[in-house]
């Protein structure tokens, strides 16, 4: 399970102040100009995403219920945090909008002997359906769902050697508890738990993304009466009832 822990400290006045691993390969194409306007791209001896698509689901014995690997799947995540919308002290929640990628490596899918137009695929949540997925969850959350604004904000790229990576954006509800041992500065502790519900430790391995801060927000976040005094990512494994799980700490 990956853990995601936040601290907020009561205070009058709230001011904060507060190299994605990128896959590519480059398809061949020819450019040609004309002296008045420059001509469309075209491409040659290229496949094209829905042929690739195509190539790769149907009639070729891909499941997506079947994990991978036999040796288990390693899942990179990395979170982005756009807003933090409240913060509530009667009910011990917060709630924000956050955008989540995950990155795994599914080798049914490397289409790099299929000579395709583009150096990755960009694709909806429809294709998404039909994949693997390691159909991760906030456990300890009190609401999450992914975004309709108005369609459903999940981007999926698909990259020549079989890399998956997934984003999805989200408005999710966790719990916080209070310390007021340092009254009237109240502590907020507010935090996350991520992991993957269907699979254990020994089939999915859920790793934070290996970059300094793989939970961090997208700009300044300001609280009416909170400051941020820090976010952290961790990963822990605990034994529980239906296997073995991880989270980190960090």
């Amino acid at each position: 399970m990956l853990e995601l822990a936040m601290l907020f400290v009561a205070t009058t006045e709230a001011v904060i102040d507060n190299d994605y691993n990128s896959i590519e390969d480059e398809a061949s194409m020819e450019i040609s100009h004309s002296s008045e306007l420059s001509r469309p791209v075209r491409y040659r001896n290229c496949t094209r995403d829905t042929d690739i698509i195509d190539q790769l689901l149907n009639g070729t014995g891909y499941n997506k219920f079947r994990i991978p690997e036999d040796e288990g799947m390693t899942v990179y995540v990395e979170i982005w945090i756009q807003a933090i919308t409240s913060i509530d002290e009667l009910t011990n929640d917060f709630e924000m909008d956050i955008y989540i990628t995950e990155k795994w490596l599914d080798p049914a899918l490397n289409f790099e002997n299929l000579s395709p137009c583009k150096g990755n695929l960009s694709l909806n949540h429809q294709v998404l359906d039909r994949l693997w997925t390691p159909n991760s969850c906030f456990i300890n959350s009190k609401v999450a769902q992914i975004h309709d604004s108005p369609f459903r904000s999940v981007f999926l790229m698909l990259f020549p050697n079989g890399t998956v990576m997934v984003n999805y954006r989200v408005r999710v509800k966790g719990p916080c508890s209070l310390e007021l041992s340092n009254f009237p500065l109240d502590l907020q502790r507010c935090g996350l738990i991520y992991e993957s519900f269907n699979y254990n430790n020994q089939e999915v391995r859920m790793r934070w993304s290996e970059i300094e801060q793989p939970v961090q927000p997208m700009a300044e976040i300001v609280l009416p009466d909170f400051d941020l005094f820090k976010i952290s990512a961790n990963r822990i494994e605990e034994c529980v009832s239906r296997g073995l799980d991880t989270y980190y700490t960090r």
